[in-house]
C-alpha cells in the first residue's frame, strides 16, 4: 500500500515537473526587434534580445527613481492631513 501510494506521488510530480517546462520558438525574422533603443534615458542596446550591463543598470536606476517617486506621492497626502490637524490644533480647533 504504501509502495503504491508513495509510486503515484511521485509519478504525479514527474507529471508536473515535465508539464512546466517550455520550449519558446526561435523570433520570426518578419518581427522587427531592435538591438537599440532610443529613450528618455540613454540608448538602451539589446545585442540578442538580451540586455547590456549598463543598459540592465539604466533600467534598474529609472526603477529606483520611479518607486521614489510614487513613493514620494503616495506619502505627501498624509503629511499634508497631519500638518493641515496641527495648525487647526493650534488656532484651536478642537478634535471632536
Amino acid at each position: 500500500m504504501k509502495t503504491t501510494l508513495f509510486t503515484l506521488v511521485m509519478a504525479s510530480f514527474t507529471l508536473v515537473a515535465s508539464a512546466q517546462t517550455r520550449e519558446y520558438a526561435p523570433i520570426s525574422k518578419d518581427i522587427p526587434t531592435d538591438t537599440k533603443i532610443k529613450s528618455k534615458i540613454g540608448t538602451l542596446s539589446f545585442p540578442m534580445g538580451v540586455p547590456t550591463e549598463s543598459t540592465a543598470q539604466k533600467l534598474e536606476d529609472e526603477m529606483l527613481y520611479i518607486n521614489g517617486v510614487n513613493s514620494y506621492n503616495n506619502t505627501i497626502q498624509g503629511a499634508s492631513l497631519w500638518a493641515m490637524r496641527k495648525g487647526f490644533a493650534s488656532v484651536g480647533v478642537k478634535r471632536q
